[in-house]
């Protein structure tokens, strides 16, 4: 798997790997950032080394602003957890504009599908801001999963995107880059 450099129209994404053991050692120590990757605690050094060098099933990549390298924020990619997701998570939320999300989340999509073999992608959100964030995400091909077995609805909303919908999303004859 290649995710080490990923480029969209206003942002790029640039993989921190565990040459940074240290930098991801405190990146997860952060309550919101371990609990979204799946865990209770924060990650011990010895459990980022396994999931990034041994199993390939967590990422983090710096998202920079394109124009100038402003830092954004971090994009997740997990694969022990469940199904694979992703999630974002940016430094300011109220200043965060939906386009460099959106344009951020694309260029997770797009590695995701090129550089794995996975035939789904998720993405959680708490309930209560389903409303906001349902539309961005069916936007980029998500579809609403209310039958997903391993979390409890009530309280978390899970979007899906299949292989197939990639397909027709993002594929050659998509006209996902006219819309956007």
């Amino acid at each position: 798997m290649s995710f080490t450099y990923l480029e969209g129209e206003l942002t790029h994404l640039e993989i921190i790997d565990t040459t940074r053991i240290d930098e991801l050692v405190k990146i997860f120590q952060q309550k919101d950032l371990h609990e979204e990757a799946g865990y209770s605690k924060p990650l011990s050094k010895e459990r980022i080394l396994e999931a990034v060098d041994d199993d390939n099933q967590l990422f983090i990549w710096e998202i920079f602003l394109s124009e100038d390298r402003s830092h954004l924020g971090y994009a997740v990619y997990v694969a022990y957890d469940g199904p694979p997701y992703v999630f974002l998570h940016f430094f300011t939320d109220d200043e965060t504009q939906e386009s460099l999300a959106r344009d951020t989340l694309v260029v997770v999509i797009r590695g995701f599908f090129e550089y794995t073999t996975e035939e789904e992608l998720y993405f959680f959100i708490d309930r209560e801001m389903c409303e906001k964030f349902e539309g961005p995400l069916m936007d980029c091909g998500f579809d609403v999963d209310d039958t997903l077995p391993t979390i409890n609805h009530d309280e978390e909303a899970a979007f899906v995107l299949l292989r197939t919908t990639y397909d027709v999303y993002y594929g050659e004859d998509s006209e996902l880059e006219e819309v956007y």
